[in-house]
């Protein structure tokens, strides 16, 4: 009987926490809007095993809303529209000195803005929203003055305990604006009881040219980005005071750590090289330790592994599209028996998914409101390679009732975030032709019309741009 109970207390345990077994780590991150704070946001954002929940913007560096503004590009830049963001309140505090030349850095086109807006809620309440949603304690990442998160903690305190640490960017002196702008809010977050642990360099000395050199010759979007930001705006101190909250992230065995009155401090050890840094952001910032195969350790992409009809296309599809998806598409075909157009909108669709939500691999729940016969349910196949919600991992399911109107849709959800996928329309009504012309021509079922399918599915597998083919609709709540 108390084996048993154990075993379905285990089984409760497992299901509270939430199926992800990919997502290691789930980032609250907090920013005022320096150029060290956009490397924190794209070097996070590119990281498939790493979500970042929710972004808030502080007054600081830049005024709350212009740096909320600079988010929203980035995110709208990198296809990551579905991170929700919030714009802090303007302060008293004066704003940092570097406030007219960070208004200048990069963060994306000004266009970018039209596709992703701050949410209606404080950042407190964003805060709160992401941690309670959040499959497991959550981590926040704070790159300014900690105002925002004092104020959380105070208004929520239950949600506080979901909050697993909080890693803040700070060289504690009297010359440390993220400290001096806000020493209220240091004192309250000390006061909270949530483990504080402040990051800093150290003494270590790496260059912006070192910085830049590392982006230059990184072929990620991210990294691509970031490029725009090459020059820095700390000449008294190395130029990447923020992206030791990143390098403590996953490489904490860098950093030499002593704790005092309920804070850590967590410095760059003195024996750690600056080539061992840079490789570190490096990996960070290509996702290179994130393995999304279980079987293989190539990127499948070998010219002799495939039939030339494939083979003619793969360049193309891996160059516009990436690895991930072109991987997809390979496992889906195998699984799926054929090729086939709504296997190739499956796994598009999936991919998009994870890309809007920034999220990673069996981690998200499916409910399919696709018809329930080939070729639609074909889509069904797609989605469970290209996100890993598979039937095994009991992440998907398909939509029934009289009440239902299919079509080539699913619902999305995961944490606090819940949208819904639809092919467009007019893209639907193209393919449901074409096909039509092939059972005309060729007949249900033959080899021709194998083929003729085949030569679709490959089509569309290298013409369709996954980020303009659907239409996105969030049903989150602006409630908590």
């Amino acid at each position: 009987m108390k084996k048993t109970l154990c075993v379905m207390l285990l089984l409760v345990y497992v299901m509270l926490e939430g199926q992800t077994v990919r997502t290691a780590r789930h980032v609250v991150l907090d920013i005022d809007g320096g150029v060290d704070d956009a490397r924190v946001c794209a070097s996070l954002l590119s990281c498939p095993d790493t979500e970042v929940m929710c972004i808030t913007t502080t007054h600081g560096i830049l005024h709350a809303e212009d740096a909320a503004s600079k988010v929203c590009k980035m995110l709208s830049h990198l296809h990551h529209e579905g991170i929700p963001v919030a714009s802090g309140r303007d302060t008293t505090f004066e704003a940092s000195w570097v406030n007219a030349v960070c208004h200048t850095a990069y963060w994306g086109r000004d266009e970018d803005t039209l596709r992703c807006e701050p949410c209606g809620l404080s950042p407190e309440d964003l805060m709160a929203r992401a941690v309670l949603h959040s499959p497991m304690k959550s981590i926040i990442v704070a790159c300014g003055p900690l105002s925002n998160i004092a104020r959380f903690i105070s208004r929520y305190p239950n949600a506080s305990l979901r909050i697993g640490e909080i890693l803040w960017s700070s060289s504690m002196d009297e010359s440390d604006y993220n400290l001096t702008a806000d020493t209220a809010a240091y004192h309250a977050v000390m006061q909270s009881g949530i483990p504080l642990r402040v990051v800093c360099e150290g003494e270590c000395r790496v260059s912006e040219n070192d910085i830049c050199h590392m982006y230059k010759n990184i072929d990620a979007p991210a990294s691509r980005l970031l490029q725009g930001n090459a020059h820095s705006i700390y000449p008294h101190k190395p130029p990447f005071a923020d992206l030791t909250t990143v390098l403590y992230l996953y490489y904490p065995h860098m950093f030499h750590s002593e704790t005092k009155d309920n804070v850590t401090y967590s410095i760059i050890a003195p024996h750690v090289k600056k080539r061992e840094i840079i490789e570190a952001l490096r990996n960070v910032t290509t996702g290179a330790f994130y393995k999304e195969s279980q079987m293989f350790n190539c990127t499948l992409d070998r010219e002799n592994m495939f039939y030339d009809d494939v083979k003619s296309i793969k360049d193309s599809v891996i160059s516009r599209y990436g690895h991930s998806e072109w991987r997809a598409f390979l496992i889906a075909g195998e699984l799926h028996g054929h090729l086939g157009v709504y296997a190739v909108i499956g796994v598009k669709m999936g991919q998009r998914v994870r890309e809007y939500m920034g999220i990673g691999i069996d981690d998200v729940n499916i409910t399919s409101y696709t018809e329930p016969y080939p070729p639609y349910s074909c889509m069904n196949d797609g989605l469970q390679v290209s996100t890993g919600g598979t039937l095994g991992h009991a992440l998907i399911s398909l939509a029934g009732g009289d009440s239902i109107s299919y079509s080539p849709s699913a619902r999305f959800t995961y944490g606090a975030k819940d949208i819904i996928v639809s092919l467009k329309p007019s893209l639907k009504k193209e393919i449901d032709a074409r096909i039509m012309d092939v059972v005309i021509n060729y007949g249900i079922g033959t080899v021709q019309y194998w083929e003729k399918i085949r030569e679709l599915a490959l089509e569309y597998m290298a013409k369709w741009d996954r980020k303009e083919i659907f239409e996105i609709k969030s049903l989150s709540k602006e409630l908590i």
